[in-house]
């Protein structure tokens, strides 16, 4: 080992660099120089995410996560992910100085594992039950399980991450954050949101961001629940949860919107934006029903969004991807049984034309593309984008018609001549889409719940 730590400190951690983990750990134990050099490279990739592994089987039915996501049952995966994030959140708690060493942070928000709900949980909701702890006792116990929640468990560990430059994390929450989000990841260079979460959160998240230090945005297929009406949004989850009346709906669950308003303006040294998004399919306008038009008009919205913020980051941009796709599941794509039809009948698909999509693509997308300048781009990529949509007959899918000549020219031609262009009819994977109608993400609580301090003195069980 004196050899080792005789080289010279650049040839250390070259060294130190090409171990695996276990072998890592070996070195930082050996001495206090080496648990210096040693502990800043372990903790400088904190990979405790399952959403990006190509191996794991997915369930495309699956009702609350997207299908390149899947909630896995009793996956192993799922399990091991959770096991990990657990006892790095207890380490982080007991030395949240080592947070300052983390440049790299990919994060699924996975349930706890099987055993855990089975030896620990179960446990402790028995020993409530029984009049052992009393319901504060409880709830304070349960955080430390439940803090991809999005509780402050989740926060306080995150906001360790001072330095970080690279954040991936996928949300797949059954319901809303537990608390509101403190500033995070400050000095991000690349950041990337997926899953489903409240457009708050979200928001928060792109705010906290120095926005001359992102260089690099992935926002995909991001989700969110239905918004509540007139309700503080910094309120905690149990805070709403207690509200009475129930807050009413200000509107639907769907692809997020209202999360870049107060951002893309700020962004003047990003260089490469991906925007990956569900779109919708049909049914056609002229023969929408009133959900529907309301429908269109929430994603005229929300193209418009996008389009401004390609808009105002177009000129430092170097890659572009937009893609735009349809569900899994055909009745979500506009195909319909035929009135009086018998619910045995198979589905018949919208009409043939331009999809809503495609529409609402050449509406804010296309004309946003068409009237940036672009000096620093070098590739573009637009995938699953049409000029029109056919059906050969009732049970085959569409076909997509690629955008014409003319359209591909005023493209080439805003964006110059060197910049790769890649231009697809269809996108490159299906997309997950959330129930029109699910709720905002927030379980109705007891309003007669006792008080925190009725609770301290319940049945004297405080410790």
């Amino acid at each position: 080992m004196s050899s080792f730590e005789d080289l010279p400190p650049e040839l250390q951690r070259h060294v130190a660099e090409s171990c695996n983990q276990a072998t890592l750990l070996s070195f930082a134990t050996a001495s206090k120089a080496l648990y210096q050099l040693i502990i800043p490279i372990i903790y400088r990739v904190v990979e405790l995410s399952s959403h990006n592994g190509s191996d794991i089987h997915l369930i495309a039915e699956s009702f609350k996560v997207p299908p390149d996501w899947a909630r896995r049952r009793d996956n192993p995966i799922d399990e091991i992910v959770y096991d990990k994030q657990r006892a790095f959140i207890r380490t982080l708690r007991s030395h949240p100085s080592l947070g300052k060493h983390v440049r790299t942070l990919r994060w699924t928000t996975v349930d706890y594992s099987k055993h855990v709900f089975e030896d620990e949980i179960t446990p402790l909701w028995n020993k409530y039950e029984k009049g052992i702890i009393s319901r504060r006792k409880l709830r304070m116990s349960l955080e430390e399980y439940d803090f991809n929640d999005c509780t402050s468990y989740l926060w306080d560990t995150f906001a360790t991450f001072t330095h970080v430059q690279e954040v991936d994390i996928a949300f797949i929450n059954d319901q809303r954050e537990a608390s509101p989000p403190p500033p995070l990841f400050q000095q991000a260079k690349c950041l990337r949101l997926s899953g489903m979460a409240s457009s708050f959160l979200i928001r928060s998240m792109l705010k906290s961001v120095n926005p001359r230090s992102l260089y690099h945005l992935h926002l995909n297929n991001l989700n969110q629940f239905a918004e509540l009406e007139d309700v503080q949004e910094e309120l905690t989850l149990r805070e709403k949860g207690k509200l009475r009346p129930f807050p009413q709906l200000a509107g639907t669950a769907g692809p997020m919107r209202t999360h870049l308003l107060k951002c893309s303006s700020k962004w003047c040294n990003l260089q490469s934006l991906i925007i990956d998004t569900v779109g919708l399919t049909g049914p056609q306008p002229d023969r929408a029903d009133e959900t529907t038009i309301n429908a269109l008009e929430v994603e005229q919205t929300r193209y418009r969004e996008l389009g401004v913020l390609i808009k105002s980051v177009a000129k430092t941009l170097k890659a572009f991807r937009f893609q735009q796709g349809p569900t899994t599941d055909n009745y979500r794509n506009g195909w319909r049984r035929p009135r009086r039809a018998p619910i045995c009948s198979s589905l018949r698909p919208p009409r043939d034309g331009l999809r809503p999509m495609d529409a609402l693509f050449h509406q804010h997308i296309l004309s946003a593309i068409l009237e940036s300048t672009w000096p620093q781009l070098e590739k573009m990529e637009l995938f699953g984008v049409a000029s029109n949509t056919t059906y050969p007959n009732r049970a085959a899918p569409w076909i997509n018609r690629p955008l014409s000549d003319e359209i591909f020219s005023r493209i080439r031609t805003a964006v110059g001549p060197n910049p790769v262009l890649d231009i697809r009819t269809d996108a490159t994977r299906l997309f997950w889409l959330v129930n029109g109608s699910e709720g905002p993400g927030v379980p109705e609580v007891d309003s007669g719940e006792s008080t925190e301090d009725e609770e301290e003195s319940e049945n004297g069980l405080e410790e």
